[in-house]
């Protein structure tokens, strides 16, 4: 790993998102799920194409903090994409790796870089999340960062970050 970072796209820097989207070895994870307009349950993989490009913009890059996305990047090279959106009652956070950077410690760097957002920049009071307890790499991941298993229950666990337990584990290092 050299410098992982977030960076927060242009407009013109989305065609990133919509190969990630578009990529069945990424998109595997997501197989399975209910049918929608721009959703394959065949592969997981989710249309993005440009004429969504401006609403899709508009709701996630201009809203902070209700709403903030990220690509991460290890120096020069995207690694995949992160995110939170206010659901009216948490901060939920979303992340995708790209399949061939999965297994290679980014995912806990990346959700460090990301509380560090949200907690520095805006003052969150936590980030949460709700995981297939079958995707115990992305568990793992979210523990390494810091989030603590709050439920669990048929097949999935809810995970939350306060700022209050980001800063003392920050103060540990």
């Amino acid at each position: 790993m050299t410098e992982l970072r977030l960076y927060q796209p242009q407009y013109h820097e989305l065609f990133f998102r919509e190969q990630l989207l578009s990529d069945p070895a990424t998109m595997a994870f997501n197989r399975g799920k209910e049918p929608s307009e721009d959703y394959h349950p065949d592969t997981g993989c989710i249309d993005f194409p440009r004429s969504h490009w401006a609403l899709w913009y508009t709701f996630w890059m201009e809203r902070e903090p209700e709403t903030f996305y990220a690509v991460v990047a290890d120096g020069r090279t995207p690694l995949g994409e992160i995110s939170w959106f206010f659901d009216g009652e948490a901060y939920r956070v979303g992340i995708i790796l790209k399949k061939e950077h999965r297994g290679k410690g980014y995912c806990a760097p990346a959700l460090d870089l990301l509380a560090q957002k949200a907690f520095e920049t805006y003052g969150l009071p936590a980030l949460s999340v709700t995981l297939s307890t079958a995707f115990s790499a992305a568990v793992k991941g979210f523990l390494r960062a810091g989030f603590c298993r709050v439920r669990r229950s048929g097949g999935t666990c809810d995970l939350v970050l306060t700022q209050e337990a980001w800063r003392e584990k920050r103060e540990e290092k």
